[in-house]
């Protein structure tokens, strides 16, 4: 677990320094964390379109020539995000027997994830390199608040009966982002932010 820990805080890290530092270079056999798995990316000429193959476990990023690849791969992974986000929280929503609220992705370099009752649950898209536990704690974590709009004992209870053990993941998510420098990570509010407009996933303890 702590050597692939290691490797997925160093692909966020790669992410984040190309938004910082200079231009992040996608070349053919470059390896991303998907959603627990590594995934090879694969380079060819085609019409800006993705294939995802599942069975070897290669991203196809069809380019034109001329064009950066590094756009057509933040694409394809916000779409698998997304689809893979409203999965687990369509699937949380029917236990809690609530409708699912509008879910939007973030691109936010401090929070993984809110609810909020105007702007209802978006998470962050970087959540597609964590593996699949952590990604349920935080989209369980966001929908508990459909019931409960805080973090009190309640709220918790919400959490659990939705992903029982999530104490283990809470645990496994914060030693991760420990190490890494993406993001800024807790399981609490930011301070003095009102109950009733959004409630993080993920902030850095006060």
């Amino acid at each position: 677990m702590r050597l692939h820990t290691d490797w997925i805080c160093r692909k966020l890290d790669e992410w984040r320094a190309s938004a910082t530092i200079g231009p992040y270079v996608v070349h053919d056999g470059a390896t991303l964390p998907v959603i627990g798995e590594t995934w090879a990316v694969r380079l060819a000429r085609g019409r800006q379109r993705v294939r995802w193959e599942h069975a070897a476990r290669e991203l196809w990023l069809e380019v034109r020539g001329g064009a950066d690849p590094r756009q057509l791969l933040r694409r394809s992974l916000q779409e698998k995000a997304l689809d893979h986000f409203c999965d687990r929280a369509q699937s949380y929503a029917l236990r809690l027997g609530r409708p699912l609220p509008p879910l939007a992705l973030s691109s936010a370099h401090s929070r993984w994830g809110s609810c909020s009752h105007r702007s209802g649950i978006r998470l962050n898209w970087r959540l597609i390199h964590l593996p699949p536990a952590q990604i349920d704690y935080v989209v369980a974590h966001a929908l508990a608040h459909l019931i409960e709009m805080n973090h009190g004992a309640r709220f918790w209870c919400q959490v659990e009966r939705l992903l029982p053990d999530y104490q283990s993941a809470r645990d496994v998510l914060r030693r991760l982002l420990q190490q890494c420098r993406a993001f800024e990570c807790d399981a609490r509010p930011r301070r003095g932010h009102h109950e009733n407009t959004s409630h993080h996933a993920a902030r850095r303890k006060p």
